[in-house]
């Protein structure tokens, strides 16, 4: 009878793990290729994210972040970002559901399939800037994650 117990429990431990989110890994989101897809001579300045995951607040899907640094303009970093995702099929939307590291959404998004790629500055006065980055012309942040389509 006790070994019955632990079955039934066992086996509603797993219905319940199971009941998460699901999606995209971190290390899925974070090998995409346009994921690493970062300007010229830009340097990974910090990384960030999260496995699918559920909580208390409800169900959140993984997603990856990366904050780069570069000596070259806001301006020509977005347009090359925008050139590079949109030659690759990614279609401009509204926005990333994904929170920047300086606590603000992205300020431009692409999507393609079930995935958006968030992209946007972050006010450096909120966020941690490596020592022999903090005078680079330009700090920004891109993300990934998984989109579901209804």
């Amino acid at each position: 009878m006790r070994g019955r117990v632990w079955l039934v429990l066992a086996a509603m431990t797993l219905a319940v793990a199971a009941c998460g989110p699901g999606g995209p890994s971190y290390d899925d989101l974070a090998a995409e290729p346009v994921f690493a897809t970062a300007m010229p001579d830009a340097t990974v300045i910090g990384r960030g994210g999260s496995d699918p995951r559920g909580t208390i607040e409800g169900d959140f899907y993984g997603f990856a972040t990366r904050l780069y640094a570069l000596d070259e303009d806001a301006g020509a970093v977005l347009a090359w970002h925008r050139a590079a995702y949109e030659a690759d099929g990614w279609t401009a939307v509204d926005h990333s559901p994904i929170v920047m590291s300086d606590g603000h959404f992205s300020e431009y998004a692409w999507q393609r399939g079930e995935r958006i790629i968030g992209f946007g500055f972050p006010n450096r006065d909120r966020i941690a800037v490596p020592p022999g980055y903090v005078n680079a012309a330009t700090v920004y942040e891109i993300s990934i994650t998984h989109a579901p389509t209804e």
